[in-house]
């Protein structure tokens, strides 16, 4: 490990570079340039882009439950609100300048879109800082990037769901399988997301990201 090298310090939930070495001391400066660091060498692990930092914490929502298409029919499905750190939030970051990240606050994450049918075989539990970024896509059809908010495509939404679960450690096979569930239910889902309700959770995107 030398000066420069990405890493991961997951007690942190950190991503960042090394910036000095001094004996059994790293300090790592993280991607966001908003936290510095020192922990022992053991703690940090090589990593390459894409990949994932920061936190977020998730509530049950109210009633727990709530009615989500699913392919042809709608089923009740757990769902959590979800609001990201506002120091270190949850972000995929694509290279040290390019990145995403879901909106600050939004309701009704339910670990993605994939019919229920396919969840035993695709099991988005495995990659819940993905599901947890395209649910946010999905919901309020904008992400955060280095560009400011910007307003997202179904496509654009979905896109992220192989390389987000191949950055959190899940296989190849795995994030295929995700894919393609993803795509078998989106097309009902991403439509039933165009709502008033949702035009204004847009607007309160918008003011909570300065824009």
């Amino acid at each position: 490990m030398k000066s420069g090298d990405l890493v991961v310090v997951d007690q942190f939930d950190l991503a960042g570079f090394v910036m000095e070495i001094s004996g059994a001391t790293i300090a790592v400066l993280s991607l966001n340039k908003k936290d510095r660091v020192y922990v022992a060498p053991g703690m940090c692990r090589p990593a390459e882009f894409p990949v994932w930092s920061g936190t977020y914490t998730l509530t049950p929502s109210k009633g727990h439950v709530m009615m989500r298409r699913r392919l042809l029919v709608r089923e009740p499905v757990a769902v959590y609100d979800f609001q990201n750190n506002e120091r270190n939030p949850l972000t995929f970051w694509k290279s040290p300048t390019e990145f995403v990240r879901p909106p600050r606050r939004f309701d009704r994450s339910d670990f993605g879109t994939v019919p229920t049918v396919l969840q035993g075989v695709v099991s988005p539990i495995c990659a819940p800082r993905t599901f947890h970024v395209h649910d946010g896509g999905y919901e309020i059809q904008m992400w955060e990037t280095e560009k400011g908010l910007v307003r997202l495509t179904r496509a654009a939404a979905d896109a992220i769901i192989y390389p987000g679960m191949r950055a959190e450690g899940c296989s190849m096979y795995l994030a295929g399988k995700a894919r393609a569930g993803v795509a078998a239910g989106s097309w009902a889902v991403w439509r039933d997301c165009a709502t008033e309700e949702n035009e204004e959770r847009r607007k309160v995107a918008r003011v909570l990201a300065g824009g």
